[in-house]
């Protein structure tokens, strides 16, 4: 999140470098002012994105059913992977949740080696045939 937030202030520091720039070299101070719409589109992009972002917890079950547990809702909602890749301890899960498409992104440095060790094993359960809800 953190080189997220850098990207955005970098782009918008270039922005207000390049309109200092035009200003500088004689432009007339419209197109300067059109300049300054570039930082202004990266902080706009950046508050879409960041509220875009899922919060929650993914729980596997005893039985290999999953749910998202989403910090804003009430109740846990039965996660439906469709797709997933694991490569160089980083596992990236695609599913749906309620109606909503989900991207879960994690790496091995986030958990512990048990329980990256049971992701693991679920994920390769996945691959033959288990967890589908009926």
């Amino acid at each position: 999140m953190a080189l997220f937030h850098a990207a955005a202030v970098v782009g918008a520091a270039g922005g207000l470098l390049g309109a200092w720039q035009c200003a500088q070299g004689g432009w007339p101070l419209p197109a300067s002012l059109l300049v300054l719409l570039v930082p202004a589109t990266c902080w706009v992009g950046q508050g879409w994105a960041v509220r875009r972002i899922a919060r929650g917890v993914l729980r596997v079950e005893v039985d290999g059913l999953s749910n998202w547990n989403d910090a804003h809702a009430r109740a846990a909602l039965p996660f439906v992977p469709d797709r997933w890749c694991v490569i160089a301890g980083c596992a990236w899960i695609s599913g749906t949740a309620g109606g909503r498409r989900l991207h879960l992104l994690s790496g091995a440095d986030a958990h512990d080696d048990a329980d990256w060790a049971r992701l693991m094993r679920w994920l390769l359960w996945l691959e033959r045939g288990g967890g589908v809800r009926g």
